[in-house]
This record gives C-alpha cells, sequence and structure tokens, in this order.
C-alpha cells in the first residue's frame, strides 16, 4: 500500500480532544468511550476505558496510561494525555485526544480477500 493509499484509507475526523471525569463518556459517531476507573499505582496514574462500537454488542476494556495510543480499525486512535487518578477528596478525570478514522471493521468472511 503507497503512503497516498494508506492516509486515505485512514483518513477520518481531525483530532478532538475530550476532559472526562470518572463514569462519565464521549459518545461520538460510531463509538462509544467510557471512563471507567482512574487509578494509580507505584508507577502512576492510569484509567480504565471502555470501548463499544456502534452497532456492537462487545465492550473492549483497555488500561492505559497518559502517553498511550491504542488503534483500533473501525474505532480509530485514542491518546491519553493526561490522567488525574480519584481520591478522597475529588472525582478523577482522563485528558483524551480521539481521531475516528473512516475505515468500518471488516467482517470475518471477508477477511481472506
Amino acid at each position: 500500500m503507497s503512503h497516498s493509499d494508506h492516509r486515505s484509507a485512514t483518513a477520518g475526523t481531525p483530532p478532538r480532544r475530550h476532559l472526562v471525569q470518572q463514569a462519565g463518556q464521549v459518545i461520538e459517531p460510531g463509538l462509544r468511550l467510557g471512563v471507567f476507573r482512574t487509578l494509580a499505582d507505584d508507577d502512576g496514574a492510569f484509567t480504565v476505558l471502555r470501548l463499544r462500537r456502534e452497532r456492537s454488542a462487545e465492550v473492549l476494556e483497555v488500561e492505559m496510561r497518559a502517553g498511550t495510543v491504542l488503534e483500533e480499525e473501525g474505532i480509530g486512535r485514542i491518546e491519553v494525555l493526561e490522567v488525574v487518578p480519584s481520591a478522597a477528596e475529588h472525582r478523577g478525570a482522563v485528558l483524551l485526544e480521539v481521531t475516528r478514522t473512516n475505515r468500518e471493521p471488516q467482517a470475518e468472511e471477508d477477511s481472506g480477500e
């Protein structure tokens, strides 16, 4: 695949930033993203996100730290920019950058083509 073919296949909407509190969600066309937990351990703050594609019952649960990126076909690119863990005084929050793609996941029967 040439560079221009790759760009057109993955081109989508411009990146959008979202500041989401724990238990909050982002709803974009084709995607529902929930901030399930915001925690901290010896390695620092992290979040547990739950992702669901539109028209799908499958929920993807991922643990991410600031600076990590998830690229998933049919969802796009999600980068965690910052995580503030929950504390007794406040609910945690996550700053995300979401880049949706135009590409839809292929059905299993199409994967052999």
